[in-house]
């Protein structure tokens, strides 16, 4: 890029160079070739000789600062930053700098209203700087964890570009699909528009059009003035909750959309707003849990002394009650970030389980063990002793040190409690991780896990004391006519939980159980399909929607994801002849594959949707892949041979075939992680459960949608800490 005496000034003064630093022309346009010949070092030593030259210059500092950023020199950055902030206190670029610098702090948040005061400075023309810093902030606050916040910085940011920035597509709607996201957490980016005939337009028109200009903070003040005059408006209500969920307040969202529940609204508009402020306490508690009181659900550490490290490990040897877990000890060191370089792994992993695994791969779900913690041994180095260090949860925590002390007798020493991560406040637990013997076939695996998550979720639940029903149960809640509501907005989240299984109709039976009423049928004729709340597509009457309408609400359900939905809607598409040989239907398969529930209905899906990929003209290799792991579940090592050779004969030279089969025989644990075969003795695997470490890895399956696990499930056969 060239510049010259009209180019605008890159110091963010609105000016043209001409009529604000003429004398910098030739300079300026020098410190551009640089840069745009990725000589940034250069560059940074040039614009600093410059800055001496010619202190105070906007374009000068506004450069020098963005190379130090860039560059890592955070400190210098900073300095350059104060300097120009100081010199230039009103320049919407030395504000959008200040916006990345504070994004990358503790509190990513901080950066908002940065943004908006630059954003209210810039006039007709938008910097540059400025706007790649609505992206750059939306991503830190993604990593942070403030998915509303950065959704809607994303989606801003969009707008600016007027739809046709593709980064910012794509970053937008990377945090829009992320499924481990809850899709209440998913906040709408648009507002209500001013109620009719309201005496008060004026006002909410002003509050709005701060709001389309940016101004979020200023929006939501507006709106909150008007709350003695319109507190009974649910539009007023709703666009408060929105609004301070995008500038992350999200307990003050969540107070909005309370009193949005509280209006003369219907039941299904209550149950949602409910629902919405409830996950919004959620994930602020998750956010900030050192403002809560400890959780159940905090990851305690316990660190024994050893008294005598090889009758310890007789001990733990002979016990049934301990498993060990292999160990990587570069994984370990991905995984645990707080280990010093000069600091060993452990000797030894071990699961602690609350009782022996059953001798029969058939026993009842009541004798099946369930994982207590995970403990490490620690041999001895320069300046500590032996120890073991026992990792679980604050509920297990008797239970684990009565058995651990049962096991390990005076081999171990004292012990001393930390915390090791500080969990939200999640009492509701509707699942809990279960060790099955090695030689379970999958589909026992599954029935087991079923049952237990019907234990859970119909026996269990209903009789736990809440923090969201102010400490009482939600079978006592249930009928309080105060707390109703709650009770039925905490059933809507555990049927939006897509990672229990929807055979059961876990939903509808426990309403049952606490005397709530069901949710009605949504009849296509009667709604927009547009405005219908994401939360009700999975009630639709999907046989009476017209095929555009089918693949209308498809699309809905896909992005953000609402798997209940999604099943609802594949099943009619893959059944519609009308439909037939449109992408679609190759992808409603996959989504009906994911959804499986047991190996043999996942071999039909893969047998019809590799038929409807054929139809498609598309490659089968992705059903070859899906078809494989099933096999290797299901123990056909004639089938698993004869797809091995089948990939490696007609699908090598594919695009990412040859990557996803290695990827599978990973997962499989049938190679390493550099591709060399190794032994496999438990078709289960043996995860190492280090708290705060990453998901379990996936490998794609056909459609593009998420992997299909051990049994049916969601997670791969085997994960390694650290495994992305």
């Amino acid at each position: 890029m060239t510049i010259d005496p009209y180019s605008p000034c890159p110091g963010g003064t609105g000016k043209k160079i001409k009529f604000c630093c003429a004398d910098l022309v030739h300079e300026l346009d020098k410190l551009q070739r640089m840069i745009d010949g990725d000589q940034r070092v250069a560059a940074l030593d040039y614009v600093a000789k410059l800055d001496d030259k010619y202190p105070g210059r906007a374009c000068l500092l506004s450069t020098r600062a963005t190379l130090e950023t860039v560059l890592g020199k955070s400190e210098a950055s900073a300095a350059t930053l104060a300097t120009f902030r100081e010199k230039h206190p009103e320049n919407p670029i030395a504000l959008a700098e200040l916006a990345v610098l504070q994004a990358s702090g503790e509190k990513p948040a901080d950066a908002i209203p940065t943004l908006e005061k630059a954003l209210a400075l810039c006039g007709q023309e938008l910097p540059s700087a400025l706007y790649e810093a609505y992206g750059t902030v939306a991503e830190h606050l993604a990593d942070h964890g403030d998915f509303p916040a950065a959704q809607a910085l994303a989606w801003f940011q969009l707008c600016l570009s007027g739809g046709d920035d593709k980064h910012a597509l794509q970053h937008w709607a990377a945090v829009e699909a992320e499924p481990s996201i809850p899709l209440l957490l998913k906040v709408p980016k648009e507002l209500v528009s001013t109620p009719f005939g309201a005496p008060w337009k004026y006002e909410f028109e002003v509050a709005l059009e701060k709001a389309r200009q940016g101004q979020w903070h200023t929006a939501a003040e507006k709106f909150a003035a008007l709350i003695p005059i319109a507190g009974r408006s649910l539009a007023l209500w709703q666009n408060l909750g929105r609004l301070r969920a995008w500038i992350a307040d999200y307990l003050g969202a969540a107070e909005a959309f309370r009193n949005c529940a509280a209006l003369d609204v219907p039941l299904d508009d209550a149950v949602d707003a409910q629902a919405t402020a409830i996950v919004l306490e959620t994930h602020h508690r998750a956010l900030h849990p050192a403002d809560h009181p400890a959780s159940p659900a905090d990851q305690i550490k316990l660190s024994y002394t050893v008294n005598d490290q090889g009758q310890l490990e007789e001990r733990l040897a002979a016990d049934r009650r301990i498993e060990q877990l292999p160990i990587d000890p570069r994984r370990w060191r991905e995984v645990t970030g707080d280990v010093a370089d000069d600091e060993p792994p452990p000797r030894a992993a071990f699961m602690l389980l609350d009782r022996p695994l059953p001798p029969s791969a058939e026993a009842p779900r009541e004798q099946i063990p369930y994982v207590l913690g995970t403990a490490f041994l620690f041999g001895r180095q320069t300046d500590r002793s032996e120890r073991v260090e026992l990792l679980c949860e604050r509920s297990d925590l008797a239970a684990a040190r009565e058995i651990l002390g049962q096991i390990a007798g005076d081999a171990l020493g004292d012990a001393t409690e930390n915390l090791f991560l500080q969990s939200p406040l999640r009492e509701a637990r509707l699942r809990r991780p279960l060790r099955f013997p090695v030689e379970i076939s999958p589909e026992r695996r599954l029935q087991l896990e079923r049952e237990e998550t019907m234990h859970r979720v119909l026996d269990v639940w209903p009789d736990l004391p809440l923090v969201e029903l102010n400490g009482q149960t939600p079978r006592q809640a249930a009928s309080v006519p105060g707390l109703r509501i709650r009770v039925l907005a905490l059933v809507l989240l555990v049927e939006l939980d897509d990672s229990l299984d929807s055979e059961e109709d876990l939903p509808r039976r426990l309403r049952e159980r606490l005397g709530l009423p069901q949710p009605a049928t949504v009849d296509p004729k009667t709604v927009n399909f547009a405005e219908l709340p994401r939360t009700r597509l999975s009630r639709l009457q999907a046989d009476q929607l017209s095929d555009d309408e089918l693949l209308q609400c498809y699309r809905r359900a896909k992005i953000p994801r609402h798997p209940r939905a999604l099943e609802l809607f594949a099943q009619q598409i893959v059944g519609r002849e009308s439909l037939a040989g449109r992408p679609e239907v190759v992808e409603a398969y996959s989504v009906l594959f994911t959804a499986a529930r047991d190996s043999d209905a996942g071999l039909a899906v893969v047998e019809q949707g590799r038929a409807a990929a054929q139809r498609a003209k598309q490659s089968t290799a992705a059903w070859d892949l899906a078809e494989l792991r099933l096999r290797f579940q299901r123990r056909e090592a004639d089938d698993v041979t004869r797809l091995t050779n089948h990939l490696q004969r007609e699908h090598a030279r594919e695009p990412g075939v040859a990557e996803a089969f290695m990827q599978l025989l990973y997962e499989l644990g049938l190679i390493d992680e550099h591709g060399r075969r190794i032994g496999r003795s438990d078709p289960q695997g043996s995860p190492i459960i280090v708290p705060g470490a990453a998901e379990p890895g996936k490998i794609l399956v056909p459609g593009g949608e998420a992997a299909v696990a051990a049994g049916g499930g969601s997670k791969p056969v085997i994960w390694t800490p650290g495994m992305d």
